[in-house]
């Protein structure tokens, strides 16, 4: 089966399967290092299986970083879900964009049920240039440069403004968690009462046919009375004038 042909068969349960065609499409061909699969997401509730766009995004320092784009059921109506993961002699590092766990948030995947425009592409090269100004991947041994080896008064005070900046992290992951669902129940909401408009639009449709067809009985009858009608008064009148024929001489 050609690459075509696989990836209509696998979009065809999506809420959109000519958008996520196009999107996924575009992407591979925007970034060459990317592959789709289809794969079962474990990340977050039951298992489901979903495309995944996988592979490396190169950043800055020529550090590469691997990627995985997961494309939830009602895409494009809800944000892919990005994680990244470190490849090599390379660690993962808490920002403000990305997590422990790899999981990436950016105002970009908050609003993107708002943004008409919203693609993957883009969405890729934002975090591209994000990552570069505050590179959530880092070698090994630049990681544990940055701590001093022997530093007495400094180890008190390191734990302690770490520990504040992991609450700020967190404190931000949340927030963005929070936004994530707000926004995904308002699309479910809007999805469900532009579902329950079509039902009530498709059955007004139906009954404006029945009416339609009602009348045209309606007509055909009062036609068909008409006739009756008719004939009946024709009838009356020729035994009328029957009647009043002299009768003949016997």
């Amino acid at each position: 089966m050609s690459y075509h042909g696989w990836l209509q068969q696998v979009v065809a349960p999506y809420a959109d399967p000519g958008r996520t065609f196009r999107e996924v499409d575009m992407s591979l061909v925007s970034f060459p290092m990317l592959k789709p699969k289809t794969d079962h997401f474990t990340r977050n509730g039951p298992p489901q299986l979903l495309i995944c766009l996988f592979g490396s995004l190169p950043l800055a320092g020529g550090i590469g970083a691997g990627v995985e784009v997961w494309l939830p059921r009602i895409f494009p109506h809800q944000p892919p879900m990005v994680y990244l993961i470190p490849l090599g002699n390379v660690s993962l590092r808490a920002t403000q964009n990305v997590d422990l766990k790899g999981m990436v948030y950016h105002p970009y995947l908050a609003y993107w049920s708002q943004r008409p425009g919203s693609n993957i592409v883009e969405l890729l090269r934002v975090l591209m240039a994000v990552f570069a100004a505050d590179p959530p991947i880092i070698p090994i041994a630049a990681q544990q440069s940055r701590s001093p080896a022997l530093s007495p008064t400094p180890a008190t005070t390191v734990p302690q403004k770490k520990s504040m900046e992991q609450e700020l992290v967190e404190a931000r992951k949340l927030l963005n968690e929070k936004l994530n669902e707000m926004f995904a129940s308002l699309q479910q909401d809007l999805t469900m009462e532009s579902d329950k408009l079509l039902g009530e639009n498709t059955l007004l449709s139906k009954g404006a046919d029945k009416l339609k067809e009602g009348l045209t009985r309606l007509k055909l009858e009062i036609v068909c009375i008409f006739w009756f009608l008719t004939k009946c008064c024709r009838e009356r009148q020729r035994m009328r004038l029957h009647k009043q024929k002299p009768k003949g001489k016997v």
